[in-house]
Protein backbone atom coordinates (compact mmCIF):
# COMPACT_ATOMS: atom_id res chain seq x y z
CA UNK A 1 0.00 0.00 0.00
CA UNK A 2 2.82 2.39 0.90
CA UNK A 3 4.61 1.55 -2.33
CA UNK A 4 1.49 2.32 -4.33
CA UNK A 5 1.19 5.72 -2.69
CA UNK A 6 4.84 6.49 -3.32
CA UNK A 7 4.58 5.62 -7.01
CA UNK A 8 1.31 7.50 -7.47
CA UNK A 9 1.81 10.79 -9.37
CA UNK A 10 1.84 13.75 -7.00
CA UNK A 11 -1.07 15.44 -8.83
CA UNK A 12 -3.20 12.32 -8.40
CA UNK A 13 -2.26 12.12 -4.72
CA UNK A 14 -3.40 15.71 -4.22
CA UNK A 15 -6.66 15.08 -6.06
CA UNK A 16 -7.38 11.97 -3.97
CA UNK A 17 -6.78 14.00 -0.81
CA UNK A 18 -9.22 16.68 -2.03
CA UNK A 19 -11.88 14.06 -2.84
CA UNK A 20 -11.57 12.28 0.51
CA UNK A 21 -11.64 15.59 2.36
CA UNK A 22 -14.85 16.61 0.55
CA UNK A 23 -16.43 13.24 1.40
CA UNK A 24 -15.52 13.79 5.05
CA UNK A 25 -17.05 17.29 5.09
CA UNK A 26 -20.36 15.99 3.72
CA UNK A 27 -20.30 12.97 6.06
CA UNK A 28 -19.79 15.27 9.05
CA UNK A 29 -23.02 17.15 8.20
CA UNK A 30 -25.68 14.45 8.79
CA UNK A 31 -28.58 16.90 8.51
CA UNK A 32 -27.45 18.16 5.10
CA UNK A 33 -29.56 17.01 2.15
CA UNK A 34 -27.99 16.93 -1.31
CA UNK A 35 -29.89 17.39 -4.57
CA UNK A 36 -28.18 16.15 -7.71
CA UNK A 37 -29.11 17.70 -11.08
CA UNK A 38 -28.08 16.10 -14.35
CA UNK A 39 -29.20 15.89 -17.96
CA UNK A 40 -27.92 16.54 -21.47
CA UNK A 41 -29.24 20.09 -21.18
CA UNK A 42 -31.16 22.19 -18.67
CA UNK A 43 -28.89 21.40 -15.72
CA UNK A 44 -27.60 24.90 -15.02
CA UNK A 45 -30.92 26.66 -15.53
CA UNK A 46 -32.74 24.14 -13.34
CA UNK A 47 -30.09 24.57 -10.66
CA UNK A 48 -30.55 28.35 -10.56
CA UNK A 49 -34.35 28.16 -10.51
CA UNK A 50 -34.26 25.49 -7.81
CA UNK A 51 -31.98 27.54 -5.61
CA UNK A 52 -34.31 30.54 -5.85
CA UNK A 53 -37.26 28.36 -4.81
CA UNK A 54 -35.54 26.54 -1.95
CA UNK A 55 -33.88 29.69 -0.61
CA UNK A 56 -37.34 31.00 0.29
CA UNK A 57 -37.26 28.61 3.26
CA UNK A 58 -33.79 27.03 3.59
CA UNK A 59 -30.10 27.90 3.63
CA UNK A 60 -28.98 26.65 0.23
CA UNK A 61 -25.62 26.24 -1.51
CA UNK A 62 -25.27 25.32 -5.17
CA UNK A 63 -22.27 24.57 -7.33
CA UNK A 64 -21.37 27.84 -9.10
CA UNK A 65 -21.30 28.51 -12.84
CA UNK A 66 -20.71 25.20 -14.65
CA UNK A 67 -18.84 23.50 -11.80
CA UNK A 68 -20.30 20.10 -12.66
CA UNK A 69 -17.30 17.75 -12.62
CA UNK A 70 -16.04 15.75 -9.67
CA UNK A 71 -13.31 18.32 -9.10
CA UNK A 72 -15.74 21.23 -9.44
CA UNK A 73 -18.13 19.73 -6.89
CA UNK A 74 -15.18 18.95 -4.60
CA UNK A 75 -13.96 22.54 -4.75
CA UNK A 76 -17.43 23.84 -3.93
CA UNK A 77 -17.70 21.57 -0.89
CA UNK A 78 -14.24 22.37 0.45
CA UNK A 79 -14.41 26.13 -0.18
CA UNK A 80 -18.08 27.05 0.33
CA UNK A 81 -20.12 24.41 2.18
CA UNK A 82 -20.79 25.49 5.79
CA UNK A 83 -22.46 23.81 8.79
CA UNK A 84 -25.44 26.15 8.51
CA UNK A 85 -26.39 24.95 5.01
CA UNK A 86 -29.55 22.84 4.92
CA UNK A 87 -29.42 21.89 1.24
CA UNK A 88 -26.66 21.51 -1.33
CA UNK A 89 -27.54 21.51 -5.05
CA UNK A 90 -24.85 19.72 -7.07
CA UNK A 91 -24.91 20.03 -10.84
CA UNK A 92 -23.49 16.83 -12.34
CA UNK A 93 -22.03 16.73 -15.83
CA UNK A 94 -20.46 13.83 -17.68
CA UNK A 95 -18.43 13.11 -20.78
CA UNK A 96 -18.04 9.38 -20.19
CA UNK A 97 -19.62 6.51 -18.30
CA UNK A 98 -19.27 6.54 -14.47
CA UNK A 99 -18.58 10.30 -14.29
CA UNK A 100 -21.87 10.95 -12.51
CA UNK A 101 -21.58 7.87 -10.33
CA UNK A 102 -18.26 9.19 -9.00
CA UNK A 103 -19.86 12.52 -8.03
CA UNK A 104 -22.75 10.68 -6.36
CA UNK A 105 -20.28 8.68 -4.26
CA UNK A 106 -18.78 11.99 -3.19
CA UNK A 107 -22.01 13.75 -2.13
CA UNK A 108 -24.46 10.94 -1.20
CA UNK A 109 -27.44 12.73 -2.77
CA UNK A 110 -30.95 12.20 -1.41
CA UNK A 111 -32.78 13.72 -4.39
CA UNK A 112 -32.01 13.47 -8.08
CA UNK A 113 -33.32 15.42 -11.08
CA UNK A 114 -32.83 14.21 -14.65
CA UNK A 115 -33.83 17.12 -16.89
CA UNK A 116 -33.49 15.59 -20.37
CA UNK A 117 -31.37 13.10 -22.28
CA UNK A 118 -30.10 13.73 -25.80
CA UNK A 119 -27.20 13.32 -28.17
CA UNK A 120 -24.28 15.25 -26.71
CA UNK A 121 -20.56 14.53 -26.37
CA UNK A 122 -20.97 11.61 -28.76
CA UNK A 123 -17.24 11.68 -29.46
CA UNK A 124 -16.65 10.28 -25.95
CA UNK A 125 -19.98 8.57 -25.18
CA UNK A 126 -20.17 6.96 -28.65
CA UNK A 127 -23.85 5.93 -28.29
CA UNK A 128 -27.10 7.36 -26.97
CA UNK A 129 -27.55 4.24 -24.84
CA UNK A 130 -24.34 5.03 -22.97
CA UNK A 131 -25.56 8.58 -22.38
CA UNK A 132 -28.84 7.26 -20.94
CA UNK A 133 -27.07 4.84 -18.65
CA UNK A 134 -24.65 7.51 -17.45
CA UNK A 135 -27.34 10.11 -16.69
CA UNK A 136 -29.34 7.52 -14.78
CA UNK A 137 -26.37 6.82 -12.52
CA UNK A 138 -27.85 9.69 -10.50
CA UNK A 139 -31.11 7.78 -10.00
CA UNK A 140 -29.65 4.30 -9.60
CA UNK A 141 -27.40 5.46 -6.72
CA UNK A 142 -30.19 7.14 -4.71
CA UNK A 143 -30.76 5.73 -1.20
CA UNK A 144 -33.93 3.79 -0.35
CA UNK A 145 -35.46 6.93 1.22
CA UNK A 146 -34.48 9.18 -1.68
CA UNK A 147 -36.63 10.60 -4.47
CA UNK A 148 -36.07 10.89 -8.22
CA UNK A 149 -37.65 13.73 -10.21
CA UNK A 150 -37.91 12.89 -13.91
CA UNK A 151 -39.09 14.75 -17.01
CA UNK A 152 -41.59 12.24 -18.36
CA UNK A 153 -42.09 14.13 -21.63
CA UNK A 154 -38.53 13.20 -22.58
CA UNK A 155 -38.63 10.05 -24.71
CA UNK A 156 -35.21 8.84 -23.59
CA UNK A 157 -36.01 9.27 -19.89
CA UNK A 158 -39.41 7.64 -20.20
CA UNK A 159 -38.00 4.64 -22.07
CA UNK A 160 -35.11 3.96 -19.72
CA UNK A 161 -35.56 0.72 -17.69
CA UNK A 162 -34.98 2.17 -14.21
CA UNK A 163 -33.73 -0.49 -11.79
CA UNK A 164 -33.80 1.42 -8.51
CA UNK A 165 -37.36 1.23 -7.10
CA UNK A 166 -36.87 4.50 -5.25
CA UNK A 167 -39.83 6.92 -5.00
CA UNK A 168 -40.14 8.67 -8.37
CA UNK A 169 -42.01 11.90 -9.15
CA UNK A 170 -42.80 12.71 -12.78
CA UNK A 171 -43.27 16.17 -14.25
CA UNK A 172 -44.13 17.34 -17.75
CA UNK A 173 -46.67 18.84 -20.12
CA UNK A 174 -48.00 16.11 -22.40
CA UNK A 175 -47.27 12.73 -20.80
CA UNK A 176 -49.82 10.72 -18.86
CA UNK A 177 -49.77 10.10 -15.11
CA UNK A 178 -47.80 13.18 -14.09
CA UNK A 179 -47.35 14.38 -10.53
CA UNK A 180 -46.69 17.97 -11.71
CA UNK A 181 -48.12 19.20 -15.02
CA UNK A 182 -47.90 22.56 -16.85
CA UNK A 183 -51.10 23.75 -18.57
CA UNK A 184 -52.49 26.97 -20.10
CA UNK A 185 -49.09 27.97 -21.53
CA UNK A 186 -48.69 31.37 -23.20
CA UNK A 187 -45.50 33.01 -24.57
CA UNK A 188 -44.53 36.60 -25.32
CA UNK A 189 -41.46 38.79 -25.67
CA UNK A 190 -41.67 39.36 -21.91
CA UNK A 191 -41.54 35.70 -20.94
CA UNK A 192 -43.88 32.80 -20.24
CA UNK A 193 -47.06 32.24 -18.22
CA UNK A 194 -48.53 28.85 -17.31
CA UNK A 195 -50.37 26.91 -14.60
CA UNK A 196 -48.81 24.10 -12.56
CA UNK A 197 -51.26 21.40 -11.52
CA UNK A 198 -50.10 19.24 -8.60
CA UNK A 199 -51.14 15.63 -8.06
CA UNK A 200 -53.17 16.55 -4.96
CA UNK A 201 -55.49 18.79 -6.99
CA UNK A 202 -53.93 22.13 -6.03
CA UNK A 203 -52.50 24.50 -8.65
CA UNK A 204 -50.63 27.79 -9.05
CA UNK A 205 -50.03 30.26 -11.88
CA UNK A 206 -46.37 30.80 -12.80
CA UNK A 207 -45.09 33.99 -14.42
CA UNK A 208 -41.47 33.97 -15.55
CA UNK A 209 -39.01 36.00 -17.61
CA UNK A 210 -37.60 32.73 -18.93
CA UNK A 211 -38.34 31.73 -22.50
CA UNK A 212 -39.05 28.41 -24.11
CA UNK A 213 -40.78 25.11 -23.52
CA UNK A 214 -37.61 23.59 -22.06
CA UNK A 215 -37.59 26.24 -19.32
CA UNK A 216 -41.10 25.15 -18.38
CA UNK A 217 -39.63 21.72 -17.68
CA UNK A 218 -36.81 23.28 -15.65
CA UNK A 219 -39.34 25.24 -13.61
CA UNK A 220 -41.54 22.19 -13.10
CA UNK A 221 -38.57 20.32 -11.60
CA UNK A 222 -37.98 23.18 -9.17
CA UNK A 223 -41.67 23.43 -8.28
CA UNK A 224 -41.80 19.68 -7.62
CA UNK A 225 -38.85 19.63 -5.23
CA UNK A 226 -39.95 22.85 -3.56
CA UNK A 227 -43.42 21.45 -2.95
CA UNK A 228 -42.01 18.14 -1.68
CA UNK A 229 -39.90 20.18 0.74
CA UNK A 230 -43.13 21.73 2.07
CA UNK A 231 -42.80 25.18 0.51
CA UNK A 232 -46.28 26.62 -0.30
CA UNK A 233 -47.05 26.90 -4.02
CA UNK A 234 -47.69 30.66 -3.83
CA UNK A 235 -44.27 31.17 -2.24
CA UNK A 236 -42.70 29.05 -4.98
CA UNK A 237 -44.44 31.16 -7.65
CA UNK A 238 -43.12 34.42 -6.17
CA UNK A 239 -39.59 33.03 -6.10
CA UNK A 240 -39.77 31.93 -9.74
CA UNK A 241 -41.11 35.30 -10.91
CA UNK A 242 -37.86 36.91 -9.76
CA UNK A 243 -35.52 34.46 -11.50
CA UNK A 244 -33.40 36.05 -14.22
CA UNK A 245 -32.25 34.05 -17.26
CA UNK A 246 -28.85 32.37 -16.97
CA UNK A 247 -26.26 34.21 -19.07
CA UNK A 248 -26.11 32.99 -22.69
CA UNK A 249 -28.99 30.53 -22.22
CA UNK A 250 -31.97 32.07 -24.01
CA UNK A 251 -31.08 35.37 -22.35
CA UNK A 252 -33.37 38.13 -23.57
CA UNK A 253 -31.57 41.41 -24.34
CA UNK A 254 -33.43 44.41 -25.74
CA UNK A 255 -30.69 46.49 -27.39
CA UNK A 256 -32.96 49.17 -28.89
CA UNK A 257 -36.61 49.98 -29.52
CA UNK A 258 -36.55 47.81 -32.64
CA UNK A 259 -33.95 45.10 -31.91
CA UNK A 260 -34.12 42.24 -29.40
CA UNK A 261 -31.36 39.66 -28.98
CA UNK A 262 -32.01 36.15 -27.68
CA UNK A 263 -28.56 35.03 -26.54
CA UNK A 264 -28.38 31.22 -26.54
CA UNK A 265 -24.72 31.11 -27.49
CA UNK A 266 -23.76 28.72 -24.68
CA UNK A 267 -26.02 26.00 -26.04
CA UNK A 268 -24.44 23.23 -28.12
CA UNK A 269 -26.86 20.30 -28.31
CA UNK A 270 -29.47 19.33 -30.94
CA UNK A 271 -32.55 19.29 -28.71
CA UNK A 272 -31.69 22.61 -27.06
CA UNK A 273 -31.02 24.23 -30.43
CA UNK A 274 -34.34 23.01 -31.80
CA UNK A 275 -36.15 24.42 -28.76
CA UNK A 276 -34.36 27.77 -29.13
CA UNK A 277 -35.50 28.05 -32.75
CA UNK A 278 -39.04 27.24 -31.59
CA UNK A 279 -38.79 30.14 -29.11
CA UNK A 280 -37.76 32.43 -31.96
CA UNK A 281 -40.83 31.27 -33.84
CA UNK A 282 -43.12 32.57 -31.09
CA UNK A 283 -41.94 36.14 -31.60
CA UNK A 284 -44.10 38.48 -33.72
CA UNK A 285 -41.18 40.51 -35.11
CA UNK A 286 -38.84 39.67 -38.00
CA UNK A 287 -36.94 36.51 -37.01
CA UNK A 288 -33.18 36.17 -37.67
CA UNK A 289 -30.93 33.26 -36.70
CA UNK A 290 -27.13 33.55 -36.37
CA UNK A 291 -25.24 30.28 -35.85
CA UNK A 292 -22.03 28.41 -36.70
CA UNK A 293 -23.83 25.12 -36.07
CA UNK A 294 -23.04 22.45 -33.49
CA UNK A 295 -19.78 20.62 -32.81
CA UNK A 296 -18.58 17.55 -30.86
CA UNK A 297 -21.38 15.38 -32.21
CA UNK A 298 -19.18 12.65 -33.65
CA UNK A 299 -20.36 10.79 -36.73
CA UNK A 300 -23.80 12.43 -36.55
CA UNK A 301 -22.55 16.02 -36.67
CA UNK A 302 -23.40 16.52 -40.35
CA UNK A 303 -26.86 14.95 -40.04
CA UNK A 304 -27.83 16.86 -36.89
CA UNK A 305 -26.69 20.23 -38.24
CA UNK A 306 -28.55 19.61 -41.48
CA UNK A 307 -31.67 18.82 -39.45
CA UNK A 308 -31.27 22.07 -37.49
CA UNK A 309 -31.15 24.03 -40.74
CA UNK A 310 -34.29 22.31 -42.02
CA UNK A 311 -36.12 23.25 -38.83
CA UNK A 312 -34.83 26.84 -38.96
CA UNK A 313 -36.00 27.19 -42.55
CA UNK A 314 -39.60 26.73 -41.35
CA UNK A 315 -39.29 29.55 -38.78
CA UNK A 316 -36.75 32.17 -39.77
CA UNK A 317 -37.17 35.20 -42.02
CA UNK A 318 -33.39 35.40 -42.44
CA UNK A 319 -30.45 33.17 -41.46
CA UNK A 320 -26.79 34.10 -41.02
CA UNK A 321 -24.33 31.19 -40.91
CA UNK A 322 -20.87 31.72 -39.41
CA UNK A 323 -18.03 29.94 -41.19
CA UNK A 324 -18.04 28.91 -44.84
CA UNK A 325 -16.67 25.38 -44.25
CA UNK A 326 -18.06 24.84 -40.77
CA UNK A 327 -21.65 25.45 -41.93
CA UNK A 328 -21.71 23.24 -45.03
CA UNK A 329 -24.21 20.86 -43.35
CA UNK A 330 -26.46 23.82 -42.58
CA UNK A 331 -26.14 25.16 -46.11
CA UNK A 332 -27.09 21.73 -47.46
CA UNK A 333 -30.07 21.62 -45.11
CA UNK A 334 -31.33 25.02 -46.27
CA UNK A 335 -30.95 24.02 -49.91
CA UNK A 336 -32.83 20.77 -49.32
CA UNK A 337 -35.61 22.69 -47.55
CA UNK A 338 -35.96 24.98 -50.55
CA UNK A 339 -34.92 28.04 -48.53
CA UNK A 340 -34.29 30.97 -50.85
CA UNK A 341 -30.63 31.91 -51.34
CA UNK A 342 -31.46 35.60 -50.87
CA UNK A 343 -32.77 34.83 -47.36
CA UNK A 344 -29.46 33.59 -45.91
CA UNK A 345 -25.86 34.71 -45.76
CA UNK A 346 -22.66 32.77 -45.03
CA UNK A 347 -20.32 34.98 -42.99
CA UNK A 348 -16.57 34.41 -42.76
CA UNK A 349 -16.47 35.20 -39.02
CA UNK A 350 -18.54 36.61 -36.18
CA UNK A 351 -17.74 40.24 -36.96
CA UNK A 352 -18.91 39.73 -40.54
CA UNK A 353 -22.09 38.07 -39.21
CA UNK A 354 -22.89 40.94 -36.86
CA UNK A 355 -22.32 43.50 -39.61
CA UNK A 356 -24.79 41.61 -41.80
CA UNK A 357 -27.22 41.47 -38.87
CA UNK A 358 -27.18 45.24 -38.59
CA UNK A 359 -28.06 45.56 -42.29
CA UNK A 360 -30.86 42.98 -42.11
CA UNK A 361 -32.49 44.45 -39.00
CA UNK A 362 -32.14 48.12 -39.94
CA UNK A 363 -35.57 48.62 -41.48
CA UNK A 364 -38.05 46.84 -39.18
CA UNK A 365 -38.48 45.49 -35.62
CA UNK A 366 -36.48 42.28 -35.32
CA UNK A 367 -35.56 39.45 -32.96
CA UNK A 368 -32.13 37.85 -33.42
CA UNK A 369 -31.28 34.41 -31.99
CA UNK A 370 -27.57 33.85 -31.33
CA UNK A 371 -27.44 30.06 -31.29
CA UNK A 372 -24.48 27.83 -30.31
CA UNK A 373 -20.98 28.96 -29.39
CA UNK A 374 -19.99 32.18 -31.17
CA UNK A 375 -16.47 33.05 -29.96
CA UNK A 376 -14.82 36.25 -31.12
CA UNK A 377 -11.89 34.21 -32.42
CA UNK A 378 -14.02 32.03 -34.73
CA UNK A 379 -12.13 32.03 -38.02
CA UNK A 380 -11.56 29.58 -40.85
Amino acid sequence: MVANVITMPIELQINQYYFHDAERIVRDMPSLEVIGVTGSYGKTSTKHILKAVLASKYNVLMTPESYNTKMGVTRTIREQLKPYHDLFIAEMGAKQEHDIEEICTLVNQKYGIVTAIGEQHLETFKTLETIKKTKFELVETLPHDGTAFLNKDDDNIRAYPQVNSVRTMYYGIDAEDLHYRATNITYSGKGTTFTVEKYDGTSVEIQTKLLGRHNIYNILAAVAIGAEKNIPLDVIARAIKGVAPVAHRLELKRTSDTLTIIDDSFNSNPSGSKMAVEVLGYMPEKKILITPGMIELGDREYELNKRLATHAAEVCDYIILVGKKQTIPLQDGLEEAGYSEDKYYVASNLQDALAKMRDVTATEPSVVLLENDLPDTFEE
